[in-house]
């Protein structure tokens, strides 16, 4: 195909989104802060009369890439509306094992929060005809290693937790803290951490228990179900040594797509270790005034849930000397959209979690139930749903690109900032660990 061509195609494809956009206008759409506010309006009067159709089903299934020597662990194929089917990859760090090729599953986590925290605020706002001029979106955690290294048990995954949101729009300072209180009520993401919820995990073992599955081939391997099991040993020999390692903190930021009236909604740009920045992008729901063009923030989240399980259960299988032949992830959860409808506040928004591992391997069922209960307790993002996490919200409300913003960085943050962000460190060796950037909050480079 030559460059004529080609630009013919990219033209092609601009007029069809033109059209798009000017067949919402002319169906009297009302697009706010990129929210259909008709079709959310008449979904939910439609919801109210039956609350039967607030119960949903999200269903995530993954894969293990045991086939490859090299790239991505995990895998998952993740349903949009109108866009078809998008895979996802992910890759443990190094430090931990991993190849570091593709997004860590922790880090999917976090943008699937972010977008699902900016989409409900974007949306509550536009039903109080607030105008959002810009909607940037930060979230850190600060953790603790200890439990998931078997360093120490017990020891809370999760210090703290903190949203902050950089906004400008002509409301008040008042009216948009006002949105952000609203928001925490109705943002499902903001549900999921808050409450405690317990997954359902069972395990499915497809293969045969065999005599001799003590195979001494194994002892000693030093790569076993796509797992280095040296470099984590030293790792976690280097933690003990120095338990400050343990501590460390995640961070991702994206913004709400206010430039464009057509298309995913949310955009963050996620680093990787060895692969440089991916660009991922997540669309609301069309019964909740999104578009459907990407898959939804919460279908990224439940994504890095199976990811995280499944690296967390390679890994202790292959400390344990069991290789594994097979491992899928069926991750299915029931919901309830009363309160994401605002129809009413308070109502669980989680009625079941569960979770199905399907695995080949030649030892017994005993060892495998084993393996997965070691994975509950040492799993950040089991922890994140089993355990209620408050986080601290901030609005940061900015007033112009050159003026900064109008509340101070909370005092209790200082002196944290030596933490080593989870997802943004070059690694030479698992003893040097490198800062690639830093925390400090300037506005006019958001």
């Amino acid at each position: 195909m030559g460059f004529g061509n080609f630009n013919d195609v990219l033209k092609k494809l601009a007029d069809r989104i033109e059209e798009k956009v000017s067949n919402l206008a002319a169906s009297n759409h009302i697009l706010l802060n990129r929210i259909d506010l008709k079709g959310f309006k008449e979904v939910m009067d439609q919801y109210m009369k039956n609350r039967d159709l607030c119960k949903k089903t999200l269903e995530v299934k993954g894969i293990w890439r045991l086939d490859l020597e090299y790239g991505p662990q995990f895998e998952t194929r993740l349903k949009t509306e109108r866009a078809g089917e998008i895979t996802i990859q992910m890759d443990e760090l190094t430090l931990f094992g991993g190849g570091g090729t593709a997004l860590h599953p922790i880090s999917l986590c976090m943008a699937g929060f972010c977008g699902c925290y900016s989409a409900a605020y974007a949306k509550w706002a536009a039903m109080e005809g607030i105008e959002l001029k810009q909607l940037k979106i930060r979230v850190k955690g600060d953790l603790d290693f200890s439990s998931i290294l078997n360093i120490e048990e017990k020891i809370p995954i999760v210090d703290h937790y903190q949203i902050e949101l950089f906004i400008e729009s002509d409301a008040s300072y008042e009216e948009l803290y006002r949105i952000s209180e609203i928001t925490k009520r109705r943002c499902f993401c903001y549900y999921c951490i808050s409450t405690s919820t317990i997954p359902k995990v069972t395990l499915k073992n497809e293969g045969k228990a065999s005599l001799n599955h003590n195979d001494s081939n194994l002892k000693g391997k030093k790569i076993l179900n796509r797992i280095n099991l040296e470099t984590y040993k030293d790792t976690v020999d280097v933690f003990k040594q120095d338990r400050s390692l343990c501590k460390r903190f995640i961070e991702a930021e994206g913004r709400w797509r206010l430039n464009v009236q057509y298309g995913p909604q949310f955009e963050i740009k996620l680093p990787t270790e060895t692969a440089g920045e991916i660009t991922v992008q997540t669309d609301e729901t069309i019964i909740l005034g999104g578009g459907g063009t990407s898959f939804h923030p919460v279908a990224l989240c439940i994504a890095g849930f199976s990811g995280d399980f499944a690296t967390h259960f390679a890994t202790l299988a292959g400390l344990h000397g069991i290789e594994l032949k097979k491992l899928e992830t069926h991750s299915k959860m029931h919901i309830d959209l009363t309160t994401g409808f605002g129809i009413q506040d308070g109502v669980s928004m989680i009625d079941d979690f569960e979770i199905e591992l399907k695995v080949e391997s030649n030892v017994p069922d005993e060892e495998l139930i084993e393996i997965l209960e070691l994975t509950k307790k040492r799993t950040f993002c089991h922890y994140c749903y089993s355990t209620p996490v408050f986080p601290d919200v901030f609005v940061r409300k900015i007033i112009s690109k050159e003026e900064k913003q109008l509340t101070e960085e909370p005092a209790h943050l200082l002196g944290k900032k030596e933490v080593t962000p989870i997802n943004l460190i070059h690694i030479d060796d698992p003893h040097n660990i490198k800062v690639k950037i830093g925390r400090d909050i300037i506005i006019k480079e958001l």
